[in-house]
């Protein structure tokens, strides 16, 4: 039986800015070292967001989340649309720190 419910690929990136650039906004910049930043020296928020995404899977909401070595990560989160995504990213303790990109994936066969 198919689950019912969309699934989204989410791919989120760290930034210095404390504005959120929120859903569809892949205009990430250069991919150099990154900066000193709120978030790296607040250690606790990456061990709050680490507890969010636990939190989330538990509730099946989030599929599978994976970091990147280098910071930002990506992961499935399923929902009714992209809203509802933004919506439950904006929750994550990190999320002041990071821009994302949310797409919708359909089912490949």
């Amino acid at each position: 039986m198919r689950e019912l419910g969309v699934k989204f690929i989410v791919q989120m990136k760290h930034h210095d800015s404390t504005v959120n650039a929120g859903v569809g906004q892949p205009d990430w910049p250069n991919d150099g070292p990154r900066q000193d930043s709120a978030w790296q020296q607040d250690l606790s928020i990456g061990d709050q967001s680490k507890a969010w995404v636990r939190e989330h899977k538990d509730r099946g909401k989030i599929d599978c989340a994976y970091a990147y070595p280098e910071g930002g990560g990506v992961g499935i989160i399923n929902a009714a649309s992209a809203e509802e995504v933004d919506q439950l990213l904006r929750t994550n303790p990190g999320s002041p720190y990071l821009k994302w990109d949310v797409r919708r994936l359909v089912d490949f066969d």
